[in-house]
């Protein structure tokens, strides 16, 4: 969890989210701060749980999270960030 990730505007990369022992719970992606959907995938189904995205590059700084909520829905992970060009900002 967490990482610098240089993604140019037309690249894209496949993300991988692994969650273990969170059945009945679901997968939150945070965008810059905004809740985007994990779609299909967001609920959690088994003991051992995978979800694939692609993130697209835009050649912009962004910045992504991944959070998990327990079946009644109450926070059991925050992830770390993984920022998207931070040296853009330079």
């Amino acid at each position: 969890m967490g990482d610098e990730l240089q993604l140019r505007a037309g690249e894209q990369a496949d993300v991988i989210i692994r969650v273990s022992n969170v059945p009945g719970g679901s997968i939150e992606l945070i965008r810059d701060g905004k809740s985007v959907p994990v779609s299909p995938g967001a609920k959690i189904t088994a003991a051992e749980h995978e979800v694939t995205f692609v993130e697209k590059g835009d050649g912009r700084r962004h910045w992504l999270r991944v959070d998990v909520r327990d079946a009644e829905g109450k926070l059991a992970l925050v992830g770390n960030p993984i920022y998207l060009n931070r040296e853009a900002a330079k």
